[in-house]
């Protein structure tokens, strides 16, 4: 194939990308606007790189460009904005709510859900219980709400 028409396949599917990169910036940013300005800034480390080996899953690789941006931007922050993100964060067990989406929205296996957040898979097993239970005990305060 034509080098140019890689780069157009490249582009095409990085556009397809978009809504999945953003639901997945919203787990990891304390705002919509903070995720949108995730997903522009990721797009375009993704266009710079180039595409990734044939290899290498453009999904995963792109979510993987993400993580590594939060965490230089959380390094980089100042810890008033630190602390202001923290708070704002989903109201899940540490790390759940990225977890959670990767494998139960995305439909990531725990393997490759763990390759992009970087930890080993039985941590991401225990991350998507710790959602679903804390998913489960929301629940049941709304049902014993209604009662």
């Amino acid at each position: 194939m034509h080098p140019a028409a890689d780069s157009q396949n490249f582009m095409k599917d990085l556009v397809a990308l978009l809504p999945r990169l953003r639901r997945f910036a919203m787990t990891l940013c304390p705002s919509a606007k903070a995720a949108d300005e995730m997903v522009g800034a990721v797009s375009l480390r993704a266009l710079a790189h180039g595409q990734p080996a044939a290899d290498i899953r453009l999904d995963a690789w792109v979510y993987r460009l993400m993580r590594a941006l939060r965490q230089e931007s959380l390094v980089l922050a100042p810890e008033s904005q630190s602390i202001e993100a923290a708070a704002r964060i989903i109201p899940l067990p540490s790390g759940s709510s990225a977890a959670f989406l990767l494998v139960n929205v995305e439909k990531f296996s725990y393997e490759v859900a763990a390759d992009i957040l970087g930890i080993p898979h039985e941590a991401v097993m225990r991350q998507v219980a710790e959602a679903r239970m804390s998913f489960a005990a929301q629940e049941t305060k709304t049902f014993e709400k209604r009662a």
